[in-house]
């Protein structure tokens, strides 16, 4: 075995989505947990490539990608979208030396904190992080219903009225505001994504003409992120977001959510949500209002 690490390129994303895909249901097989059913690449390796390509780094052996990492900065934060081993490469240090390529990045942009969202049942994987400063700081719940049970539920709910946000960069910019309040950084970058991403729909929730929050409803079923300013009026614009993520003709609804939001559990329990996987959230330095926000996903945050 002769390892090289290098940055990616784009001929390198079809064999990094199943790295991805094995090493995510090997994990869930071993540990008892639904697998994933495969998929395509997913468009945020040509966005990471794109925007930040210091940030996407491969390990490779003899022709085959054995492992990658992808990590993000926003401001003077840094966060780990992604590092996974195919499973015969497991245990041989590569995780280590992939990590440490991936906290190159940023290092001019001076980093006050750093963060990631690794599955709860990956103990080797969180074992690492703690190693390199990042520790534990959130649990996180992936929380999935069917759609015909959810929908039964909120037929009788008067949904709160959301404004639909078209794409622009004017209003990537308004969403990366609400961020700024309630996760303490800028994500305007984000938003561009996400708005023109395929199937998403953004809405903006408003208190007398003012704008108190965000939520994304996707036409896969899933809810997120979510974000508002006041916190009382989260239950309402969840509860909004999935009624009409149910009223759309998807096989369920899910959501990623933190376990100390009560108000999000309860909402979740009530459209009969249950849990499939359980994440965590971790962190150099404690941040974020998670009683105000819902994840979009664990490498976006």
């Amino acid at each position: 075995m002769a390892i090289v690490y290098r940055p990616a390129n784009f001929d390198d994303i079809p064999a990094v989505s199943q790295v991805n895909q094995a090493a995510i249901n090997d994990l869930n097989r071993r540990h008892g947990f639904q697998e994933f059913t495969p998929s395509p690449p997913s468009p945020l390796y040509t966005f990471s490539l794109k925007e930040e390509p210091e940030g996407f780094w491969v390990a490779e052996d003899n022709g085959v990608i054995a492992g990658y990492s992808i990590s993000w900065v926003r401001g003077s934060f840094w966060f780990l979208y992604d590092l996974f081993i195919l499973p015969d490469y497991q245990g041989k240090g590569i995780g280590r030396s992939l990590i440490e390529k991936a906290l190159e990045h940023g290092r001019q942009s001076k980093i006050a904190n750093r963060g990631l969202i690794t599955f709860a049942y990956n103990p080797a994987s969180i074992s690492l992080y703690i190693k390199y400063g990042i520790y534990p700081r959130e649990p996180l719940y992936l929380m999935e219903a069917k759609r015909v049970v959810a929908r039964e539920i909120s037929s009788g709910f008067k949904p709160t009225v959301l404004e639909k946000v078209t794409p622009s960069d004017q209003n990537a910019e308004r969403l990366g505001r609400i961020d700024e309040l309630v996760l303490g950084m800028p994500r305007a970058k984000h938003h561009i994504y996400v708005l023109n991403a395929p199937g998403s729909s953004c809405h903006l929730f408003k208190d007398k003409g003012v704008v108190r929050g965000y939520v994304y409803v996707w036409s896969s079923g899933r809810v997120g992120p979510l974000a508002v300013i006041s916190q009382p009026t989260f239950e309402k614009v969840m509860s909004s977001a999935l009624s009409l993520a149910a009223a759309q003709d998807v096989e369920g609804i899910r959501v990623l959510l933190a376990g100390s939001n009560a108000q999000a559990i309860s909402t979740a329990l009530r459209f009969k949500m249950r849990i499939s996987h359980p994440m965590l959230l971790m962190s150099a330095k404690p941040f974020g209002i998670w009683q105000s926000y819902l994840f979009h996903s664990p490498g976006l945050m």
